[in-house]
């Protein structure tokens, strides 16, 4: 089988904001965290009345001027880690990358979590093949986990039967095998350990008729953390800073695939926002779609 393995090791602040725009661009102050009422940027001359559908991650520029004249903005500053809530009334502009009021005040927000610059590390790798596969590992890929016991999904567009053989390997070694009808299986206890890497295979026979993808699990400590934001998360009553907040922390902690979860039901939410589409986009199943 003729396969080339691709890794990518990559900032993960780069990743998330690479994909919504210019971020890191000279002169670039921050992002829009949220927004509502009547809120208006002035960017090189232009003024724009801010929407959430369609603003919601859009950039905030050295020289731009901000007004709130009624209802709420939330900007993240990117070099301060910082984000600024400004109320109706507020009127200011960005100088020296800095939040300057001119009228009423910016308070400052804790608890929106975004990746520091400079985070990296592995976040995953995909498989390039020629002829490209009828089949494709789904879920876990590319990402790092938080269970021990997942469900591996993939999708099987073969000519021929739904019966395929799936194989978990660590390292060299394959450490789990098993002939699944359909297209889904949840591993058992005992199979994967806290703090390692594992590739997943699902062959459906033929040359090339095989998918493949890598994963890795957490430390224990860290998938316990990690856990108890998840669970928290799911109450529901969250506001949209907070939605984002979540999100980038689930970035920020390569937990990929519910991170894809999250920005696709934001995306649901908002389909007119360019921003929340490139960062869809940016962060799904890296795959080649076939």
């Amino acid at each position: 089988m003729n396969r080339t393995v691709c890794l990518f090791l990559s900032s993960l602040f780069v990743l998330i904001f690479l994909s919504v725009g210019q971020v890191l661009a000279a002169g670039e102050f921050g992002v829009i965290f949220d927004v509502e009422g009547d809120v208006q940027q002035t960017s090189t001359g232009k003024t724009v009345s801010l929407t959430k559908n369609q603003h919601l991650l859009g950039p905030v520029n050295e020289g731009d001027r901000i007004s709130v004249a009624a209802g709420r903005l939330v900007i993240v500053s990117i070099k301060e880690n910082k984000a600024y809530e400004m109320r109706s009334g507020f009127q200011g502009l960005i100088k020296d990358n800095m939040l300057v009021s001119v009228k009423g005040k910016a308070v400052v927000r804790t608890g929106l979590d975004l990746p520091n610059r400079g985070l990296g590390g592995p976040i995953g790798g995909f498989v390039v093949r020629a002829p490209p596969s009828c089949i494709r590992a789904v879920s876990p890929a590319n990402t790092w986990i938080i269970e021990l016991t997942p469900e591996l999904r993939w999708q099987n567009n073969c000519s021929k039967g739904k019966r395929v053989t799936v194989k978990v390997i660590a390292g060299d070694s394959i450490i789990y095998s098993a002939e699944v009808t359909g297209d889904s299986l949840r591993l058992g206890p005992g199979v994967l350990k806290y703090g390692e890497d594992y590739r997943w295979v699902v062959d459906a026979g033929g040359a090339y008729n095989i998918g493949e993808a890598y994963f890795s699990v957490h430390e224990q400590t860290d998938a316990e953390r990690i856990s108890a934001v998840v669970a928290h998360s799911r109450e529901g009553g969250r506001d949209i800073a907070s939605r984002l907040s979540y999100a980038f922390f689930l970035l920020s902690e390569n937990v990929m695939d519910e991170a894809r979860k999250e920005i696709g039901k934001l995306h649901s939410d908002f389909p007119r926002n360019e921003q929340i589409r490139k960062l869809m986009e940016e962060t799904n199943d890296t795959f080649p779609q076939k």
